[in-house]
């Protein structure tokens, strides 16, 4: 259900010139009276379900968002070796 809104998000982005021209097409073709009409739902009983899967995506991004740590390492380096003043090392640890 999600991935089918996105689509059609998407491909209306696609077409419009400025934020101002997909906002209309978005008005125009509500992609989420479109995606509801689709699986045979209500448009309430789509939202519901669109927040739910929302709720769902952000909880695990968070878990990954938590998860990652990073480091910055850049006076070490600055001390190892003639680094530039304007680069900046990190280190970055997924797990």
């Amino acid at each position: 259900m999600y991935q089918y809104v996105i689509r059609i998000e998407d491909e209306l982005a696609q077409q419009a010139g400025t934020s101002e021209e997909f906002m209309g097409l978005l008005v125009k073709h509500a992609p989420h009276q479109q995606a509801a009409e689709h699986f045979h739902l209500s448009f309430g009983q789509f939202m519901v379900s669109m927040r739910e899967i929302e709720e769902e995506i952000q909880q695990r991004l968070d878990t990954q968002i938590d998860r990652i740590k990073w480091l910055d390492c850049t006076p070490l380096m600055r001390q190892k070796r003639s680094a530039a003043d304007h680069m900046k090392y990190f280190y970055f640890n997924i797990g």
